[in-house]
């Protein structure tokens, strides 16, 4: 006889003793959530803390957007350049071969 399964539930975080045999839940045990801010000044800390990081991630794609019509720019004429040099001839499309 199988020993039977113990596993977390991914949704609840209950312990679940499933039967192998069957696939039965044999029990179900509920487990309180873990506390997860101790006090007031430590949830002040972690709500700063995402702000913070917040702004930054904001600031960053501000600049980016602002240098984003230059970089764009630059792309497009290295790949015309790249472009000029490549003396093969196009692809053939599927109209060309009728």
């Amino acid at each position: 006889m199988a020993r039977p399964l113990k596993v977390d539930c991914p949704c609840c975080n209950a312990l679940l003793v499933i039967d192998p045999a069957t696939g039965a839940v044999l029990r179900h045990e509920e487990r309180k959530p873990p506390s997860a801010v101790k006090d007031l000044d430590q949830a002040m800390a972690e709500v700063r803390s995402a702000r913070d990081r917040a702004e930054e991630v904001f600031s960053q794609n501000v600049d980016h957007l602002a240098h984003q019509d230059e970089i764009l720019d630059k792309r497009f004429k290295e790949a015309m350049k790249a472009a000029k040099k490549d003396k093969s001839p196009p692809p053939l499309r599927d109209i060309d071969l009728d």
